[in-house]
């Protein structure tokens, strides 16, 4: 659907998996021409009532996005035809749902927002246009949305803005005073600039995005700040670093203008967590703490196989749940993946071919970087997730971080494929592992304080 491979079992069985669900059944729907969607139908267990939303969140965080369905229907028992089986087309067309707006966020700020307008609204998803009140949002949603804004940016709004600016492209650009946001390709990214706590700095994988990361915010209590750091030469003609080291000295320089003092917290996915580790090890030499260094499902002297520029592509559509076999059997362009992003509702719809082309540059020198580089010892903890499902004999094991690690190294594994880790469900997972680590070190009764490197407008 859409140029996504959607299994319907997949999705029944993750609907049926609900506490409140006894049975579920999933049809793709077409009740307009052209307007294909996915809708759940769910009859309710013994004594339960099933939330729509309550369901609708529970399948976000198992299920890619393009799986989701957009409206979950529960019925008292499924319609049968006179021999007893599913009767489909008495199945009710489902009330519209909030996706309307429907112009996908073009930033990582306006994705968080469109989440938050959805979350308060209990709808799936909602576009950029989307109007708060038109919706069905009141007065009292209001209230609840505006404390969530002000949490994850650390601003002050009131209601009244809300009501001056009632949709996330709208709000976006208020919290910017009125001005576009720009930013978003930026090497340091302010995810959430705002918390009493030391912030948490992400690291982009290959690629050189860090955007993967707005999903983890919301599993990450608003108390502490959250940065991605992304690669060189997005947005502008400049030089890619030489070495992987050269890359962290200068990710080092870029932290420490929003935290100049220690304890650091770093993030890395895939490659992002060798980058990560390099500048642990760099902020100790410099005399600072690193407090958290989690690396996910990576491991040092671990080489990245050779990618054209036909892989990077490819990756690229794979990284948002598209199947690449809808466009055929020639060679990917530019100008095709430009064009298959714009049409998803995601933040890399605001990606131009220009950023396209500097992706895959920067992927294929990172993968270099990374294939030539030897780590050196952080003397702290590690933080190790590691995704089972595809692992082989041969693939590395937890203990080969130990010549690298003085400390202990904590593993926990998770039952996700190494390339979703990314999506909605592995995230939700990753957040709960970093959100325990932040608190054993935090302190659950340690009194928070405004952190310096939060800078109020």
């Amino acid at each position: 659907m859409r140029g996504f491979r959607i299994e319907l079992g997949e999705v029944e069985a993750a609907v049926a998996a609900h506490p409140d669900v006894a049975q579920a059944h999933v049809i793709v729907r077409e009740d307009r021409p052209g307007d294909r969607r996915l809708v759940a139908y769910a009859v309710p267990a013994d004594g339960a009532t099933p939330d729509p939303a309550a369901v609708r969140a529970h399948l976000a965080g198992n299920l890619p996005e393009h799986m989701v369905p957009s409206a979950v229907v529960t019925l008292e028992a499924f319609p049968l035809t006179v021999n007893g089986k599913l009767n489909h087309k008495a199945l009710p067309v489902p009330e519209t749902t909030g996706t309307a707006g429907a112009r996908p966020p073009r930033t990582p700020r306006e994705e968080i927002l469109c989440g938050l307008f959805a979350e308060m609204l209990g709808v799936r998803r909602v576009g950029v246009d989307a109007n708060f009140f038109d919706l069905g949002g009141d007065s009292l949603l209001a209230n609840r949305l505006t404390t969530r804004v002000n949490a994850e940016f650390g601003t002050d709004l009131t209601i009244r803005t809300l009501f001056e600016a009632p949709t996330p492209a709208r709000l976006s650009a208020r919290l910017d005073e009125g001005g576009e946001e720009g930013g978003a390709l930026d090497v340091l990214l302010p995810l959430r600039p705002f918390g009493t706590r030391p912030p948490v700095f992400c690291v982009h994988p290959a690629g050189g995005l860090s955007w993967c990361y707005s999903g983890l915010i919301k599993h990450i209590g608003p108390e502490y700040p959250v940065y991605g750091l992304q690669a060189r030469g997005l947005d502008r003609d400049e030089p890619m670093p030489s070495s992987l080291g050269e890359m962290a000295d200068d990710y080092v320089r870029q932290i420490r203008t929003v935290q100049p003092a220690g304890p650091y917290r770093l993030v890395g996915y895939s490659a992002g967590g060798v980058i990560a580790h390099a500048m642990a090890a760099r902020l100790e030499q410099l005399g600072e703490t690193v407090d958290l260094l989690s690396v996910l499902d990576t491991y040092p002297g671990q080489r990245m196989p050779p990618i054209d520029e036909q892989g990077v592509l490819a990756d690229l559509l794979r990284w948002v749940g598209y199947d690449r076999r809808y466009l055929g059997d020639g060679p990917l362009t530019h100008e095709r993946v430009t064009e298959v992003l714009q049409s998803l509702g995601s933040a890399m719809a605001s990606l131009e071919q220009c950023h396209i082309a500097a992706i895959t540059r920067i992927y294929a020198n990172n993968s270099e970087l990374f294939n030539s580089h030897l780590a050196e010892k952080f003397s702290g903890d590690l933080v190790l997730v590691v995704a089972t499902l595809d692992k082989i004999d041969i693939s590395p094991k937890p203990d080969t971080w130990q010549p690298y690690v003085g400390g202990a190294i904590r593993t926990t594994e998770i039952d996700r494929h190494h390339t979703d880790l990314m999506k909605p469900g592995p995230l939700a997972e990753i957040g709960r592992i970093l959100a325990a680590e932040l608190r054993r070190i935090d302190g659950a009764g340690q009194d928070d304080v405004a952190h310096p490197t939060a800078k109020e407008n």
